[in-house]
This record gives structure tokens, C-alpha cells and sequence, in this order.
């Protein structure tokens, strides 16, 4: 167990090398994610009720967390995700969605502000490749945002991504091309990272 043992030295400053050890065990992991039903409808606390539904609001695979254990690990791959929960979903969304209703009305100009995004980066000439701002924010979030943290660590890193969410105005792609453009998938995807809150 290699990979044990150098946890235990780093993070625990223990030797697990022999003499033998007994392992105790412990909880697997812990993710905060949208409480369901076992029908994958978003849950919430309303009136006193925890259990009170979102209506037409579904959670489902690593989002959501209907409360069994291992239920909604690794994206749906789990088979409990796959054989027990994914028929309970869609057979709840099927009770729900009555064939031919209609769809509420899109926004106005919500199609303008689709197109003029993706427009704005596939245009986008700045001097700040998304690759590198993709690099920085990532280290950054390793750094102050992992597992082992503390206010003051985290208080600098909310500084250090709204810095690099400033560079998002900078940013430049080489390709200018509607098909396979993985340079502007990469960019929306990096956008959708960032948020438009800072």
C-alpha cells in the first residue's frame, strides 16, 4: 500500500512500515450535493418540511444525493445510480410531463445573448491564451481551496480568482472556425468555470 503509507508520513508524519498496523476504518468521503428524493426530485426545507419538493426541479448521478451510500458516486457509473434510481427518474418525469404541454417562453433575447457569447469568444483577440488562465485558476483552487484549508488560505484565494477572472477580458483563441473547435470549447468551458459573479 505505497500510496497509504505516503499519506500516513506526509499528512499524519506516521510510519506504517512494520511493525504491523491495524487500519481503523473510516468514512469514505463526504461532497456536499442536492438533496433528492428516490425519485430525483431537489428537496428542501420549507414550512419545517425537509422533504418538500421543487417542482419540476430533478438532481441525478455525482449532483445529486438521495442518501444511500454509493448511490450517486462516479457520474451515475455506479449500478445502484443505473439499475435502481435512473428508472425511478424517469418514470416520476414521465408521470410529470404531460405529452404536448407546452414549454414556458424563452427570455427575450435569449438567443442574442447565446449567439453574441459564443460570438464574443470565438472574436476573442487578447494577449492571455485560455490555457493559461485555465492553469492559474486551477493551481490556485489546489492550493486554497483543497481539502486541508483555513479562512486565512481561502480568503487569499478569493482574491487570487477574482484577479484571474479579470483576465477572462484578456483572453485570445487562434481559432476562428465553426467546426471541431475545441480552442472555443475550451473557452466557453473555462467561462462557465469562472462565473459571472466576482
Amino acid at each position: 500500500m505505497p500510496g497509504i503509507t505516503e499519506t500516513g508520513k506526509i499528512f499524519a508524519g506516521v510510519d506504517l512500515n512494520p511493525p504491523a498496523f491495524c487500519p481503523s476504518p473510516r468514512r469514505c468521503i463526504i461532497i456536499w450535493r442536492i438533496p433528492t428524493n428516490y425519485h430525483g426530485e431537489v428537496v428542501q426545507l420549507k414550512d419545517g418540511d425537509p422533504d418538500s419538493v421543487v417542482p419540476g426541479l430533478f438532481a441525478v448521478g455525482e449532483a445529486a444525493c438521495v442518501s444511500v451510500h454509493g448511490a450517486n458516486r462516479l457520474g451515475s457509473n455506479s449500478l445502484i445510480d443505473l439499475v435502481v434510481f435512473g428508472p425511478r427518474h424517469r418514470k416520476r418525469i414521465a408521470e410529470i410531463v404531460k405529452p404536448d404541454s407546452a414549454h414556458n417562453p424563452l427570455p427575450k433575447g435569449g438567443d442574442e445573448l447565446a449567439l453574441g457569447r459564443l460570438d464574443h469568444f470565438r472574436q476573442a483577440k487578447g494577449g492571455s491564451p485560455t490555457a493559461e488562465i485555465r492553469l492559474e485558476m486551477q493551481r490556485t483552487m489546489q492550493k486554497h481551496c483543497a481539502v486541508f484549508r483555513s479562512d486565512e488560505l481561502l480568503n487569499e484565494g478569493v482574491g487570487m480568482i477574482a484577479n484571474t477572472y479579470k483576465r477572462m477580458a484578456d483572453i485570445g483563441i487562434q481559432d476562428r472556425s465553426l467546426i471541431w473547435n475545441t480552442d472555443l470549447v475550451e473557452t466557453l468551458e473555462l467561462d462557465n468555470l469562472m462565473g459571472r459573479r466576482w
